[in-house]
């Protein structure tokens, strides 16, 4: 049988394999970006493209196919691109090595004139461009694309709510509520890169029986706290005072369900205490959002869903999917786990507002997809509920994905605040611009409030985004405070580039790359042909630590390019000058650009 017949049965096997292990999260309607991406999301779209086209055409190969085998090298120095042949090899019965020579050699005949070379190493055909490729490439992109470069469209204007951060009602936001933020922020900006309509909610939880507790308890001892003065701090130390005193006297629990009940059934002066609570968590909740710069279109309570749960019951009862027992009601998933959805004493929970939510962002915010941000502890509740719409007949239940994530923890343990509590996004930034402003002193650096908040916003939100979203983060202070590596890493590459810029006497107005051709001058090229293709991973998997990671790479490839190849400033080869700082240029919007999605003020927004 000839290679090529043997690879393609090969590649289809492979192919099948990929997509099927692909995370269930991925949604069947961006499954268009399994051609765009292929099995490895790596490199730029139309150079992978071309390569599977005229492979394909060669070697009686799909091009899909072959997407989903082109890689990056590990090794820069083998190549630009590389296909593995060691499955292949295993059913042949022949070297790896042997078999990438036969098709490199075969590939090599036909090339065209910007496909430098086939090299078979170590069991892959390793593809080289010619960086006069390269450099049209990225000239035509930029000039085509413009500030859009690196965005796609095949989203087309598809509406997705994001569902992210989520605090509760008269509590700080924490931790958790932190990494909520900047994941869920991230994730947002990222679905606009790919031409999503998008609705960015806050879910409050601002509904249930611990708001009676509270209210009782306010009725009962509010006066004992100081809320004209300290209003949010009075009604934390309430919330925890009377959660503490139910523990030692459980007949307090009666008097918080009688509360909730009337809140149910429109108690105007129980919902008049409500409402002042709410106030003043929205009010103190919004200062830390401001400072993390985490924006909402809309806020819409657990409260909302109040007046729209009978009906939904009564839909359920209707479908003979609502089962009582003992006064309670809920449902039976498909696992079969029962699902409370209301209690003994006709109170709702949290299940059933959940359902009534998702039903309203379909019917009335029209959600193509629905997104919640929200821990990995709660997994199984959101299964629970997407089971239920899933027997209501919902066939839009395959647009509901929840995107969780791991906890910050110390050694195993909860984190706690350096006096022992919880730990706050509060205390968080404090500690984090504390630090900022020593660095910064130490440096010599005027030391502006934005500065401040620039440097530590970088280190907090970089040193959270970089990882795999469902791992668990070991919470360490130095790390998490580290302000020389990550973040604020490459925000200081990027302040030397547009001081560079600055200074340059050359013009840098026309995108012309012509003769940068060093290998310090390519990678810099190829790693901003990557842009696209890390914005599209980071959106269909949900992991901006794509896009961080290809930030980080993209300014270590632009530091190795302005410490060994940037001529000085007064060089009397003027096009070459002209040509690097062209490509400073772009660097420099592109890592800015990228910083900004990431939700990192880039220093090139209103300077």
């Amino acid at each position: 049988m000839k290679i090529g017949n043997l690879l393609l049965s090969l590649l289809f096997v492979l192919t099948t394999a990929a997509f099927a292990n692909q995370k269930a999260e991925i949604q069947p309607t961006v499954r268009i970006c399994d051609l765009l991406l292929g099995a490895n999301p790596q490199g730029n779209p139309v150079i992978k493209k071309m390569l599977a086209e005229f492979i394909g055409k060669h070697s009686q190969l799909h091009p899909g196919t072959i997407l989903d085998l082109l890689e990056l090298p590990k090794n820069p120095d083998h190549g630009d691109y590389a296909i593995p042949v060691f499955s292949l090899a295993k059913i042949e019965k022949k070297n790896p090595t042997e078999i990438a020579a036969q098709i490199s050699e075969k590939l090599m005949s036909v090339k065209p004139d910007w496909i430098e070379s086939f090299n078979p190493i170590s069991g892959f055909i390793n593809v080289r461009l010619k960086p006069s490729f390269y450099q049209k490439l990225l000239k035509d992109s930029l000039v085509n694309e413009g500030s859009h470069y690196g965005h796609a469209d095949w989203a087309n204007g598809k509406t997705v709510v994001i569902d992210y951060v989520s605090p509760n009602i008269a509590k700080p936001l924490h931790i958790g509520h932190f990494r909520a933020s900047v994941i869920g922020q991230a994730i947002r900006n990222l679905a606009e890169t790919q031409g999503f309509n998008v609705v960015g909610l806050n879910h409050l939880g601002d509904w249930g029986i611990q708001f009676g507790d509270l209210i009782w308890a306010y009725q009962n001892w509010g006066k004992q706290y100081d809320f004209e003065n300290n209003p949010f701090e009075s009604l934390y130390q309430l919330y925890v005072r009377v959660k503490n005193e139910k523990k030692e006297n459980p007949d307090l629990d009666k008097g918080g369900r009688e509360i909730f009940r009337r809140m149910e059934a429109g108690d105007k002066e129980v919902l008049a205490i409500w409402e002042k609570f709410r106030a003043i968590t929205l009010s103190e909740d919004q200062k830390i959002l401001d400072t993390l710069g985490i924006k909402h279109d809309q806020v819409i309570g657990e409260s909302f869903y109040n007046d729209q749960l009978p009906a939904m019951e009564e839909n359920l009862r209707k479908l003979g999917l609502l089962i009582e027992s003992d006064g309670a009601l809920g449902v039976c998933t498909e696992s079969g786990a029962f699902c409370l959805l209301r209690t003994q004493t006709g109170t709702s929970v949290y299940a059933a507002r959940d359902v009534a939510s998702a039903v309203y962002r379909h019917d009335v915010l029209h959600a193509d997809e629905n997104l919640y941000v929200v821990g990995n502890e709660q997994k199984d509740h959101f299964a629970m509920v997407f089971d239920i719409l899933k027997q209501m007949g919902a066939t839009w239940v395959k647009g509901l994905h929840h995107i969780g994530f791991g906890l910050y923890s110390n050694e195993g343990k909860k984190i706690s605040s350096r006096d022992g509590g919880t730990l706050t996004i509060q205390e968080l930034i404090n500690t984090a611009m504390q630090q900022a402003r020593i660095v910064l002193d130490k440096q010599g650096v005027p030391v502006t409030d934005r500065a401040v908040k620039r440097l530590a916003m970088a280190a907090l939100i970089f040193n959270d985004l970089s990882g795999d979203r469902n791992n668990n983060v070991e919470f360490n202070w130095d790390r998490v405070l580290n302000l020389e590596g990550g973040g604020p890493a490459i925000i200081a590459t990027l302040d030397r580039t547009v001081q560079i810029l600055k200074n340059a006497s050359a013009p840098v107005s026309e995108f012309d790359f012509s003769g940068l051709e060093s290998a310090e001058e390519v990678d810099l090229i190829r790693q901003i042909l990557g842009f696209q293709e890390a914005l599209t991973a980071s959106y269909v998997t949900y992991q901006p630590s794509i896009l961080a990671q290809y930030l980080w790479k993209l300014s270590r490839s632009l530091n190795t390019f302005q410490q060994s190849k940037l001529l000085p400033s007064d060089s009397p080869n003027k096009a070459y000058l002209h040509a690097q700082l062209t490509l400073l240029k772009a660097s420099r919007d592109i890592l800015g650009a990228g910083l900004e999605i990431l939700n990192i003020d880039s220093g090139l927004k209103n300077p």
